[in-house]
């Protein structure tokens, strides 16, 4: 099992990146198991390793696509609801992100519930923030710039590494894929990017059952199992915090 192979991969690569984690601004309060996941579940395993293997000709992402944005489609058989959230259920696909001024709300979980669209007017309903009066307090991991940098120190040596598994893995996969329907006659690519979300979604959730990375969780039922956090884009001026945030 390619997911298997690849969290012993990843446990044994990256030992030296837990003391950069430590010196992260929000290690005194988010557990090292969940600045695991949102660096090497979300950064490094969906963001940087797929980016690479785009740059590869491996994977297919960023389409154009009208009437705007860019992204691939395709198509899941299922026959109810039930059925759906069963198959995917606890296996951690992707981000979802929106940017809002200086700061980009981020979560990272299973596509398995309804999303809300990130505004400041929600934040609190999804327990990014709380209120006292007129400010709002973060309740989620904050990465500053500097923290940012930090991510992509690690986020780059080891994206390059789990790079190299697929290469080294790549006949197992392609076999593997080979039983797919759609291998047929839809684009390689196109099947490598969704089969990679669902490798690395198998990852984390091994990692997540071993006590590696936190485990994520839905706050309702019907919700999609997530982590969220918030990082700063840049800058900002100490004397703009006291109005929104803290």
């Amino acid at each position: 099992m390619v997911g298997e192979k690849l969290a012993d991969f990843i446990v044994e690569k990256l030992h030296w990146a837990d003391s950069m984690l430590e010196k992260l601004s929000s290690s005194g309060y988010a557990s090292l198991e969940l600045l695991r996941l949102i660096i090497i579940g979300a950064h490094v395993l969906d963001l940087g390793v797929l980016d690479l293997l785009f740059k590869k000709g491996l994977a297919l992402c960023n389409v154009e696509k009208h009437p705007g944005g860019k992204y691939i489609l395709f198509g899941r058989e299922v026959f109810n609801r039930e059925e759906y959230l069963k198959l995917v259920r606890g296996i951690y696909l992707g981000c979802h992100s929106d940017t809002w001024g200086n700061y980009t709300f981020v979560s990272f979980g299973d596509h398995s519930g309804y999303t809300s669209e990130i505004m400041l007017e929600v934040l609190l309903e999804m327990d990014y923030t709380t209120r006292d009066d007129s400010v709002y307090r973060l309740l989620v991991p904050v990465f500053t710039p500097e923290d940012m940098a930090v991510m992509k120190t690690i986020s780059s040596h080891l994206s390059r590494l789990v790079v190299e598994f697929i290469e080294e893995n790549l006949e197992e996969i392609v076999s593997n894929l080979g039983d797919l329907k759609p291998y047929k006659w839809a684009d390689f690519r196109e099947i490598f990017t969704e089969a990679w979300h669902w490798i690395f979604g198998a990852t984390n959730n091994i990692l997540a059952d071993r006590g590696y990375v936190a485990k994520p969780a839905a706050k309702s039922e019907g919700e999609a199992e997530h982590v969220k956090w918030l990082e700063v884009i840049r800058k900002v001026d100490s004397s703009l915090k006291s109005g929104i945030f803290y």
